[in-house]
């Protein structure tokens, strides 16, 4: 892909314009036969004659090694086993520190070790990259902070734990690579956790069962995980925790939450699903705002058309008061405002500030709606959600994310939220947004 023939690019160029500055080595190195891939020691090789030929510069050995790790990693899937390398201990302590601050933070749990060369090879590489003052653009950066901003959240993580081992301050194009690198990470534990759960109840002859749930799955598999295939509905009865079922067999059900389709999708099956999907979403989110969030939000921190002068100002005027009404310790200025410092909080025209650990003492949403909108670095913000989440709270991060990327930034339902004058209002205008779509 045109990221990893960048990665490679930049790599080879940073280290021919070290070859170049420095003394010369005149002993030509290549991989030999004790590297247990052919194929890959035949490129990396070539590579190595190809360099020596145009620029007169040797790569060592070791160079030639990391070469071939950083090839293999973006073109093949298989483990690294076969070189028998681990990370050095400088990378796998930094991973550590990075596992850390994402487990205090998000209660995610990496699950990384000193045999993950692929996480460890990304994070050398931006290592290279950043020592040398190489800046790669990520084109994808707007799209993936406004489409994946709880990813985006979990990579600023990955940045502070960066800049507090390294002393390196990341740039926001290289965090947007990370989100992505983590969003494939991610992906299995957040199946369960934002997708919507399905049981497919397809009889089990011939390849029919297997052949549905693949174009299911091709179609719909960014909303959702099919948790279990069975075929016969009384085994609906030993099945918990899901949240609508497709059936190619007809039954009798008092049930709403069944889709009947074919046993080969068609254009009204689709529909049908994309629908029941919709309204499922809907309703997860009535639910979570109702049990979890809707009661972080207080007539005390809601502010309409309030007087800021600039995001600054905001920031200032939102912490002093969480401050003195003890939600949150006397640093918590200051903790937003290096989160800011890293990447801007603005998610399109939604600013979501908050510190980069969950340190209040009580967990806290703050809403102030701003009418003529305000300037926030490179984006004008109509709404700011501030949070102070106290560390047994930290799932309600991705909650409030969703319901921001979800929700919120429906066009119409903002621009109904930009009138709502109170608290009160606010909560009412958001709870019959869910009850009418629901309905």
């Amino acid at each position: 892909d045109d990221y990893s023939l960048m990665n490679v690019i930049l790599w080879l160029a940073i280290y021919i314009d070290q070859g170049s500055n420095a003394q010369p080595s005149n002993k030509f190195y290549q991989l030999g036969n004790d590297f247990e891939s052919a194929h890959l020691k035949e490129i990396i090789n070539y590579i190595a004659i190809s360099i020596h030929d145009e620029y007169g510069i040797n790569l060592s050995k070791e160079e030639l090694e990391n070469l071939a790790l950083l090839i293999n990693t973006r073109i093949s899937k298989t483990d690294m086993d076969f070189l028998n390398m681990s990370l050095q201990p400088e990378m796998v302590d930094l991973i550590d520190s990075i596992q850390d601050q994402i487990r205090d933070t998000f209660n995610i749990n990496l699950g990384l070790n000193d045999k993950d060369i692929r996480f460890g090879l990304h994070l050398q590489n931006l290592l290279i990259r950043l020592r040398n003052n190489v800046v790669l653009k990520n084109p994808q950066l707007a799209d993936v902070k406004k489409t994946y901003p709880y990813v985006y959240d979990i990579a600023i993580s990955v940045a502070n734990a960066i800049r507090e081992k390294t002393g390196y301050i990341v740039p926001e194009d290289e965090i947007g690579f990370f989100a992505i690198h983590l969003g494939i990470m991610l992906e299995e534990q957040f199946d369960f956790t934002s997708k919507i759960k399905v049981v497919l109840i397809c009889p089990k002859y011939f390849s029919l069962h297997s052949d549905l749930h693949t174009q299911i799955r091709e179609i719909f598999d960014k909303d959702l995980v099919i948790i279990d295939v069975i075929s016969f509905t009384d085994e609906l009865k030993y099945i918990n925790d899901y949240d609508f079922v497709i059936s190619t067999t007809l039954f009798s059900t008092s049930q709403k939450n069944v889709v009947f389709v074919k046993t080969k999708l068609d254009f009204d099956d689709i529909y049908a699903i994309n629908k029941e999907i919709e309204f499922q979403r809907v309703k997860k989110m009535k639910k979570t705002f109702e049990s979890n969030l809707s009661d972080l939000i207080t007539d005390d921190f809601y502010f309409y058309n309030p007087d800021f002068k600039d995001r600054f100002d905001a920031i200032h005027q939102i912490s002093k008061k969480m401050v003195e009404d003890a939600y949150v310790p006397q640093d918590f200025e200051e903790k937003l405002l290096e989160r800011e410092d890293i990447s801007s909080s603005a998610i399109g025209n939604i600013a979501v500030p908050h510190p980069l650990n969950s340190n209040a003492y009580k967990s806290l949403i703050s809403i102030a709606v701003i009418p003529k909108g305000l300037q926030w670095q490179q984006s004008t913000v109509y709404l700011i959600l501030t949070l102070a989440i106290n560390e047994e709270d930290t799932v309600l991060f991705q909650d409030i994310f969703h319901l921001v990327t979800d929700f919120i930034s429906d066009e119409d339902n903002f621009h109904a939220l930009m009138t709502a004058k109170t608290c009160k209002e606010f909560k009412k205008l958001m709870t019959s947004f869910f009850t009418n779509k629901i309905k």
